[in-house]
């Protein structure tokens, strides 16, 4: 369903900044920051303003360079509104992160989102990551 949501629609899209992306090979999505509003007496219609995606190496848990639109590495992506967590106004914050933990034999294993879906009209109103899998050799 990510995507979908990521898909072709947003493609060139001068308001959402970048086309498709795609982690890097050996890497998958582990964070999503977004900047949301949901003020029902704004003008304004509710629904996410801005997504920021973040990667990372699922053997080594380290963050990786995702390449832009123009083949420029950025830490992150970002999508509309740059998410930030002193966001103003009608404007909130919310991010989900899957961890990295340590599993009984000491071995740390890495995390990574998945089973995505969304409620859309015209516009993405709300994400909902509803689990996170770890990666196994």
């Amino acid at each position: 369903l990510l995507n979908k949501i990521m898909g072709s629609r947003y493609l060139g899209d001068k308001k959402m900044g970048h086309g498709d992306f795609k982690c890097p090979k050996g890497a998958g999505i582990y964070r999503i920051d977004a900047v949301y509003t949901s003020d029902k007496n704004s003008k304004e219609s509710s629904g996410i303003k801005g997504l920021k995606f973040f990667c990372r190496n699922v053997k080594t848990g380290e963050d990786v360079l995702i390449k832009d639109k123009n083949e420029n590495l950025q830490d992150s992506i970002t999508y509309g509104i740059e998410p930030s967590k002193t966001s103003t106004g009608n404007n909130k914050f919310a991010s989900v992160e899957c961890k990295i933990e340590t599993g009984m034999d000491g071995n740390k294993r890495q995390s990574f989102i998945s089973d995505v879906s969304a409620i859309a009209g015209n516009r993405i109103n709300a994400l909902k990551v509803h689990k996170c899998k770890y990666y196994t050799k």
